[in-house]
């Protein structure tokens, strides 16, 4: 019943409301800049906000092709399913490293990875930095 949709919530917060609305525009923008349809729509469904990012099998079959094809489509623009893979979950790690107080375990959790100490070397592999050294970094 589409009424429903105009109720408030009486335990809303504006105020995390306002900063989950940025975050989630600031993700959504950068996935508008010009570059192909096939890659706009993978990182759309790899934002779908789920944390559970599909491998390139299962990406395959969101769109109704092969994984070869995915794979050879993505070559011709330069790219490989893990580097968008890769991308989105570092911008969202630096996100969260910014905008959040959540834990590196957290953080971790919510993009994907099941062990901590994994994700710290994939963040140091993408940036140079670990992930605290980026949080304190920003802060100052």
């Amino acid at each position: 019943d589409l009424k429903w949709l105009d109720v408030p919530c009486p335990n809303a917060n504006p105020i995390t409301a306002d900063m989950c609305k940025s975050f989630c525009e600031r993700m959504l923008g950068a996935a508008e800049l010009e570059e192909p349809e096939l890659v706009k729509t993978i990182r759309l469904i790899l934002l779908d906000g789920t944390g559970l990012f599909p491998s390139a099998q299962e990406m395959a079959e969101r769109l109704h092709i092969s994984k070869r094809t995915l794979h050879r489509r993505l070559a011709g623009f330069d790219l490989t399913y893990q580097e968008l893979l890769d991308e989105t979950r570092r911008r969202l790690a630096d996100e969260y490293l910014r905008e959040t107080t959540l834990t590196i375990d957290e953080i971790a959790e919510r993009i994907g990875f099941s062990d901590t100490s994994n994700f710290r070397k994939a963040y140091r592999h993408w940036t140079g930095i670990s992930p605290n050294e980026y949080r304190i970094q920003y802060l100052n």
